[in-house]
């Protein structure tokens, strides 16, 4: 989480990117972080489990737009 997070830093700053990239990269970016609350126990509620299987599904999407 926090290498994505710093990319994210970066490449808002160097990197011209598709707005669709940037809001999956940030959709994906939610996912994993609720996966990793509470020690991965997935208690979520209704809205968070959208987020995170939205945020899942933008992986393959973007996977290769990730690196400089």
């Amino acid at each position: 989480i926090p290498r994505l997070e710093r990319y994210e830093e970066i490449a808002k700053d160097f990197i011209k990117r598709e707005p669709d990239l940037e809001e999956d990269v940030e959709c994906f970016l939610n996912a994993i972080k609720l996966v990793a609350r509470d020690n991965g126990t997935l208690i979520l509620t209704e809205e968070e489990e959208k987020q995170m299987r939205r945020g899942l599904e933008a992986f393959p999407k973007m996977f290769m737009s990730l690196w400089w």
